[in-house]
């Protein structure tokens, strides 16, 4: 393994995490590299399992894995624009309908967590700390932990699972030399490939002025469900799964959430009115 000598090439970034780092540079093998360093091994080597299944087009590349040292150096893509920079609202949904329909593989038979499996994880965080005091303003969300895996669990029995990226946001999506959109950081994880469009709407949230919000993912829902042949309704339950999930998530890592709290609350209230006003019962 060459690590020691690539984390001495000429880096441009180091962006400290809690668990690791990455960084940034160019090798005379690959060219320009991320190099991720990472103690949770297990997450590192699921990206790794996930970026040899997603190969191809619309997948950065992946070139060297060592479980052993919590190392992974994969592709870097250039320029790198994302998908977020892209000010036109249809070419945004343009783009990643376009991706969403291309990078799904058939499940290889290696292992990966299911976004069951990530609910459920969530749901024990919410019954353990459910009573803290600090966290009494996000009751509500404690208390959508059964709504959120019967939701889940409807999607399971309509859709076969395929290998999802995991969290396809518009951070994650970046344009090659070519002008192709491709995607970067797999979390790898099974469930219905239309958990995947979650994240997406979540993000696509702060792309709109506050007054404009409901109205802005209003029609996001429905440009992506003509694209993507999922109900309206299918689409506000992964956005609503996946907002309750980023909420848990930023509370696991010791934060108090506002901003994905108040994404929460429009999204609560939001398919609540849905199911009201389409008469087909309460969430």
């Amino acid at each position: 393994m060459k690590w020691t000598s690539i984390l001495k090439k000429e880096m441009d970034t180091i962006d400290q995490e809690n668990m690791g780092a990455i960084c940034f540079a160019k090798t005379d093998e690959y060219g320009n590299v991320v190099l991720k360093i990472n103690k949770n091994t297990d997450a590192l080597l699921s990206e790794y399992h996930a970026l040899l299944d997603f190969a191809g087009e619309r997948c950065c590349r992946v070139y060297e894995f060592s479980e052993e040292e919590g190392i992974l150096l994969e592709e870097r893509i250039t320029p790198g624009s994302t998908l977020r920079k892209e000010k036109s609202f249809h070419r945004r949904m343009d783009e990643f309908a376009r991706l969403f329909l291309s990078i799904h593989p058939i499940l290889s038979d290696r292992e990966y967590k299911t976004y069951l499996q990530w609910i459920q994880s969530a749901a024990k965080f919410c019954e353990s700390h459910r009573k803290e005091s600090n966290l009494i303003d996000f009751s509500p969300i404690f208390g959508a932990a059964k709504t959120i895996n019967s939701l889940a669990e409807s999607l399971y029995k309509k859709y076969n699972s395929v290998l999802l990226h995991g969290d396809l946001h518009h951070d994650n999506i970046v344009k090659k030399q070519t002008g192709i959109y491709c995607v970067i950081d797999p979390k790898g994880v099974i469930g219905p490939s239309v958990f995947d469009v979650g994240r997406f709407l979540l993000n696509e949230i702060d792309c709109a002025a506050e007054a404009e919000k409901e109205n802005h993912i209003t029609k996001a829902i429905q440009i992506l469900g003509e694209k993507l042949s999922f109900s309206e309704e299918e689409l506000l339950k992964v956005l609503y799964i996946e907002t309750w999930l980023a909420c848990i998530w930023d509370l696991e890592d010791g934060n108090l959430p506002e901003d994905y709290k108040k994404s929460f609350i429009l999204v609560n209230d939001y398919i609540r009115r849905f199911y009201r006003d389409s008469k087909r019962g309460n969430v």
